[in-house]
């Protein structure tokens, strides 16, 4: 455990935690040392003829043990401190470079049971669990080697017993675990189930499906209690027999002294310091028992730990170059994702201060096109060009500058609507904040909010509406300020007169800014310096409006689509179960 926590940290954790091990296996050492020379203080202090040889060094080794003790355990706390402080950071940092796609929605349980209870556990090892860790394997090591020395047929004896004894500790460690790791995965997904149920309430609602999705709760809940159940059951004999082990051993440990005192092999007083050795000879294993479910857990946690720091991130380049322009282009871009060629063959080439779009139907790649223009992963094939340099040779703080995505999935803090806007740009004055929020139609949000521009957005800002993130996303973007702005249907849940809002703000900022948007929609189309049709992965279509309506192909059937679409109209009266709805004739 120790050397899977030393995995873990980083170089200046790990040397302060390997400072606290050093001083409490000192401590532990030092104790076994003093319990070791009891029966020869005992001896000289109630024998015959009283010497004072041995207990002054008893008396030096016990002062000795209790300010290692006490400097071991100051130690254990300020490592345990540093520990969780320095994997929070390292963990924050590591995540930050891992691949978006590796946040499935999964993963949030996951993470959440990471950052908070696996590392809670970790800062509790040095704290709390090493010294009773080493004492049960140290103290007992030095007080053999010291008893070998006054009576070797007892201390072998005590050896002899305690080997059965660790194997079998290791043996119930093994048999216990696996049922106690998969209880730890039954509670993961039911936290992961918790956290489903609560977000898609709404969802839930609207379709008269709250009792299913409770039912999916309860039913890992329900695993959650079973697979605890079976733990207990699997590790309960073996921490019975070990206890019931022990306390034999001490018995056949007091049984032997008192056969040898009965033999005149042993005076009254070295049998009462043997029945204080062996009290203190199965006390730290008695610990490491009781200690058992802990122990094991904390080394899973470890483990998972270990295993999210070990997800390779997306690579960092050991000499970065600067991009010359804000030119983006692709060449040869592919994304394979579980078999399946999501993008294929991609070619572009987005002008500095241009307008772009990216249209297609639902699936046909968009997003994940933008994700790898924005180096959210890298491609399978092809490459990423930002001012002529490959993106993979741009280091991250200078790729955050020039590109910045809008995904669909708009995120919101549980801040105020001004700390959500801050995010863009933690650096700009209330002005600028509240200039560029109005040009995204925030005002009107602002304005039916308790506390105005300063009211907390809740839980993942579940009281906005749709067009609400979308739109205070756009403000965030835009206060970022970064030269290629990649949009992903930006103005899918507005409505027409904040679309058009939008659209004139877009219009806007072309020339300045180099924007590719993903839409379903062509009412920027006319405007766009290039269209780029996207079908099935692969860029079929690429020119202008006039130019793509004036050929047949998937633009021109997408478009009448759309416009089809718009004609669609209510006639007649709208019945409470149902309506009679019609295409307008041509």
């Amino acid at each position: 455990m120790i050397v899977e926590l030393l995995r873990c940290l980083q170089p200046a954790q790990a040397r302060r935690l390997r400072l606290a091990v050093l001083a409490m296996a000192a401590a532990a050492g030092a104790q076994g040392l003093a319990l070791g020379l009891l029966p020869l203080a005992f001896g000289e202090l109630f024998g015959d003829a009283p010497a004072w040889h041995w207990p002054p060094a008893f008396a030096g080794l016990a002062t000795l043990c209790l300010w290692l003790r006490r400097h071991a355990q100051l130690l254990g706390y300020r490592a345990g401190a540093e520990a969780a402080r320095g994997l929070n950071r390292r963990l924050g940092q590591h995540l930050a470079r891992l691949p978006l796609e590796w946040f499935a929605e999964r993963r949030a349980a996951e993470l959440n049971r990471l950052v908070t209870y696996n590392v809670l556990q970790v800062m509790s090892v040095p704290a709390h669990l090493l010294q009773p860790l080493l004492n049960a394997v140290l103290t007992p090591l030095a007080l053999l080697g010291v008893l070998a020395l006054q009576m070797p047929r007892l201390a072998l004896a005590g050896l002899a017993a305690a080997l059965p004894l660790w194997l079998f500790y290791r043996w119930g460690v093994r048999w216990g675990g696996e049922a106690e790791e998969g209880g730890e995965r039954a509670g993961t997904e039911a936290a992961a189930r918790v956290l489903e149920f609560v977000r898609q309430q709404a969802l839930l609602r609207v379709s008269g499906r709250t009792e299913a999705g409770f039912a999916l709760l309860e039913q890992a809940l329900e695993e959650q209690r079973r697979a605890q159940r079976r733990a207990h059951w699997r590790t309960f004999p073996a921490a019975l027999g070990l206890a019931g082990a022990l306390q034999a051993l001490y018995t056949l440990l007091l049984l032997g002294g008192l056969h040898a005192v009965l033999g005149g092999q042993l005076a009254a007083t070295e049998f009462l310091a043997l029945g204080l050795l062996a009290t203190c000879l199965v006390e730290p294993m008695g610990t490491l028992v009781n200690l058992g479910a802990t122990l094991r857990q904390t080394r899973h946690g470890l483990r998972q730990l270990r295993q999210v720091l070990q997800v390779p991130p997306l690579p960092e380049p050991a000499r970065p170059r600067l991009p010359a322009d804000p030119r983006l282009q692709a060449h040869g871009l592919g994304l394979v994702r579980q078999e399946r060629r999501v993008l294929d063959g991609i070619e572009l080439d987005l002008a500095p201060g241009s307008l772009n779009l990216l249209v297609g139907a639902s699936g046909a790649g968009k997003s994940s096109l933008l994700r790898l223009l924005a180096r959210c992963a890298d491609p399978d094939a092809g490459r990423v060009l930002l001012g002529g340099v490959d993106l993979r040779e741009v280091a991250a703080a200078e790729r955050d500058r020039y590109l910045a995505l809008l995904p669909q999935d708009c995120g919101v803090l549980p801040g105020s609507l001004l700390d959500n806007l801050r995010l863009g740009d933690p650096a700009a004055s209330d002005a600028t904040l509240l200039a560029t929020a109005r040009a995204c139609g925030l005002e009107s949000l602002a304005a039916r909010l308790a506390e105005g521009w300063h009211s907390p957005l809740g839980e993942a800002g579940a009281g906005l509406s749709g067009g609400e993130r979308q739109r205070l996303a756009l403000a965030r973007l835009l206060l970022k300020g970064a030269p290629v702005l990649l949009l992903d249907e930006p103005t899918a849940a507005l409505d027409p007169a904040s679309e058009a809002r939008i659209n004139r703000l877009l219009l806007g900022l072309a020339g300045r800014h180099t924007l590719l948007l993903a839409t379903h929609r062509p009412s920027l189309a006319e405007h766009a310096a290039q269209i780029l049709v996207l079908d099935q992965g692969r860029l079929v279509q690429r020119g202008t409006h006039r130019q793509l309506l004036a050929q047949p192909g998937r633009y021109r059937e997408l478009f009448h689509e759309r416009e089809a679409v718009n004609r669609w109209r209510l006639r007649g009266p709208i019945h409470p179960a149902s309506a009679r709805i019609a295409h307008h004739e041509r």
